[in-house]
């Protein structure tokens, strides 16, 4: 049972190794036609099902608290038993149906049906399996089963272009099958299935989705999503109309000329989004903001290491306020504008578009951190830093202020911290709260300290440090990072899930005090609560995600790194697994 459990959690963990000519995949990609909606590719399940097995991780899976608790849950059980029926009905396990059936290369194409007649779409499965005896043994129990049970009324053969297959009669509708050794092309659409038959016929030439994929950088993916933009166009522009929002959203999507999702598994799981642009001239707005969005953020030097959460990027605010604006109707815009000076532009005393947006950012982060051990209480520490302008906007200037926009924005801050102050202290005149100035890092901060405002240990405070406005609920110092950036993959987000676990060991027993209190639970529900989330991190150490960009393209990755790793040293290296 315990290994049936394994089996299916970690069958469809698949990694291919460098793309080959006229491998499985790529041969029954050749058969799909170029414009269906998308692709669905499975590669190489049996292979990467054995690597993960024989992997260290696993073997901490199956000793895990999680692996336990899914074995002893209900709904395990009851999977479990339909599982086995499954089997039996069949007369094939689970482990035969992913090794020989489906262990080399599975395919799913769509094709939506047109606006009018979504009713019409079509779908296509593509089949290579490890063993064609298994495939046709296992085709011809189906066919004897729903005989039995009379789902199944005849079967009968066809021919299209002397190429022969059959055609399925059921009592409530009809489907398509073509079986040739270890291939299998299933349809409900008798069109679609003979679409690809056609191709079977064809010179074998580079196929439309392989080149793709390879394009997107998942033609190495276990697991694989790619889009053909362009048979959406329609559903998604549709009538544009005079709205400019609908008109930007279809300029943007246009200018896509593939989009694709994918899982890779190494050592590590690596999700990976990826999206290439046509060679068409974006909106200036929009080429502006992903420039410098794809730049990497120098605070990335100056966050931790291993902080239990970081999120840094680059953002151009005149840019996002161009595309924003850009799909606002005329009098929307002008409403727009209005709302801002009338806000940050009257506290501020400045031209909000003209000259606070160039002034605010790029660069800006999130981070937090565990509490240092020798602290008494078991908060985290949490950040913020945002860049800002050390110079005075020009209408600043007319006035003879020498205040920055930083500094204005400390303004607004200190307002906002001392507005919340009187009314605490007009609530609990016993507990009064203050605002203190204290210096951290060499420079001036404010601090509300005091009262029974915020719980121990956190003390708001705020300042400008090193052309950074600075917002922090306790001024603990942090580590620094010493890794080096690498300009080509941008880091977005980070978090240490070994952090969190040594947070969760170290102060247990605040951290169920704090749960208690802040959900109205009581000890026992709490420490549940901690357990499951101890079970989570027990078995991974870190997750980031980064961004690699060129020219014409994005990719996103987002790589989960466990605590052991997820293939063995004597499969990492076998032939075809790199």
């Amino acid at each position: 049972m315990r290994s049936v459990c394994t089996t299916l959690l970690l069958c469809f963990a698949t990694l291919t190794g460098p793309s080959q000519a006229a491998n499985p995949r790529d041969e029954l990609l050749r058969l799909v036609p170029e414009d269906v909606g998308f692709c669905l590719v499975i590669h190489q399940a049996r292979m990467q099902r054995q690597r993960l097995l024989d992997s260290p991780f696993a073997a901490r899976f199956r000793d895990s608290a999680l692996n336990k608790r899914i074995l002893a849950s209900p709904e395990w059980q009851q999977f479990y038993q339909s599982l086995r029926e499954f089997e039996k009905q069949l007369g094939i396990r689970a482990e035969q149906l992913v090794d020989e059936i489906l262990g080399e290369a599975v395919v799913l194409a769509y094709r939506p049906g047109p606006l009018n007649r979504p009713d019409e779409e079509q779908g296509l499965v593509l089949i290579h399996a490890r063993e064609e005896k298994t495939l046709q043994t296992l085709l011809r129990r189906l066919n004897q089963l729903q005989q039995q049970t009379g789902d199944l009324k005849s079967v009968e053969e066809c021919t299209h272009q002397g190429i022969k297959y059959l055609r399925r009669n059921e009592i409530n509708t009809v489907n398509y099958y073509y079986l040739d050794g270890p291939v299998l092309l299933f349809s409900g659409q008798e069109l679609l299935l003979k679409q690809a038959l056609e191709r079977l016929k064809r010179p074998a030439k580079e196929s439309f989705w392989v080149r793709h994929l390879q394009q997107l950088q998942l033609d190495t993916a276990a697991v694989a999503l790619c889009v053909n933009p362009r048979v959406w166009d329609t559903a998604i522009v549709g009538n544009q109309a005079a709205d400019p929002a609908v008109q930007m959203a279809a300029r943007l999507w246009k200018g896509l000329e593939s989009l694709g999702l994918g899982l890779l598994i190494d050592d590590k799981a690596h999700l990976r989004v990826s999206f290439r642009i046509r060679e068409i001239p974006l909106p200036e707005t929009a080429r502006r903001f992903f420039d410098l969005a794809s730049k990497p953020n120098p605070l990335w030097a100056e966050l931790p290491e291993e902080p239990l959460l970081a999120v840094a990027a680059r953002f151009d605010l005149p840019a996002m306020y161009e595309l924003i604006a850009s799909s606002l109707t005329p009098s929307n815009r002008r409403a727009f504008d209005a709302e801002l000076d009338r806000t940050l532009g009257a506290v501020l005393g400045v031209d909000v578009v003209r000259e606070l947006l160039p002034a605010i950012g790029p660069d800006w982060a999130f981070w937090i951190t565990a509490p240092p051990k020798e602290s008494k209480h078991g908060l985290p520490s949490c950040f913020a830093a945002l860049k800002v302008s050390n110079s005075s906007p020009r209408s600043l200037d007319q006035r003879g202020s020498e205040e920055s926009v930083g500094e204005g924005l400390l303004s607004i801050l200190t307002t906002t911290a001392q507005s919340a102050i009187l009314a605490h202290n007009k609530k609990h005149p016993d507990s009064p709260a203050r605002l203190t100035t204290t210096t951290w890092q060499g420079k001036r901060f404010r601090s509300i300290r005091g009262g029974a405002m915020f719980p121990d240990g956190i003390e708001p405070s705020f300042g400008l440090l090193n052309g950074y406005l600075i917002v922090a609920s306790q001024l603990d110092n942090w580590p620094r990072s010493s890794k080096p950036l690498d300009p080509r993959s941008v880091p977005l987000v980070r978090a240490s899930l070994k952090s969190w676990r040594e947070l969760f060991q170290q102060r247990r027993e605040q951290i169920l005090q704090f749960l208690s209190e802040k959900e109205g639970i009581g000890q026992q529900q709490a420490g549940e609560k901690l357990e499951v989330l101890s079970m989570l991190v027990e078995l991974l150490d870190s997750l980031e995600l980064r961004q690699e960009t060129s020219s014409r393209q994005a990719v996103f990755t987002l790589t989960l790194t466990p605590s052991l790793a997820l293939s063995s040293p004597t499969t990492r290296n076998r032939p075809g697994n790199r």
